[in-house]
């Protein structure tokens, strides 16, 4: 399982650039991929046993887990292109002021 284990080291350097946005695409991607699956299931989609004796979630989620290579690559190529897009969304921030210059004190002996 070398290719997996290759995948999982990407994934992690991914986060480690990325943070919160890396983690937050790899939530988006697992909860398409249930969702996407519980939908494909209630539709008529056949799954085997699997529906028969763990529930129409159950299966969902084991065709998910099955599926975790592909969308945990596409976490690894998708969450670059999702930073992206999410800074051009946000407006920059606020350049601070200038600290005040501080104003020299009176000459005692001007007029």
């Amino acid at each position: 399982m070398s290719w997996w284990s290759t995948w999982r080291a990407k994934y992690e350097h991914v986060v480690e650039e990325y943070g919160t946005a890396a983690i937050v695409t790899y939530i988006v991607l697992r909860l398409c991929a249930l969702v996407g699956f519980y939908v494909a299931i209630t539709q008529g989609f056949d799954v085997g046993s699997t529906a028969g004796s763990a529930g129409t979630v159950g299966a969902a989620w084991a065709a998910s887990k099955v599926t975790q290579p592909l969308w945990m690559g596409l976490a690894v190529v998708l969450t670059p292109f999702a930073v992206r897009f999410w800074r051009r969304l946000r407006p920059p921030p606020p350049t601070p002021a200038p600290p005040p210059s501080p104003t020299p004190p009176p000459d005692p002996t001007a007029p």
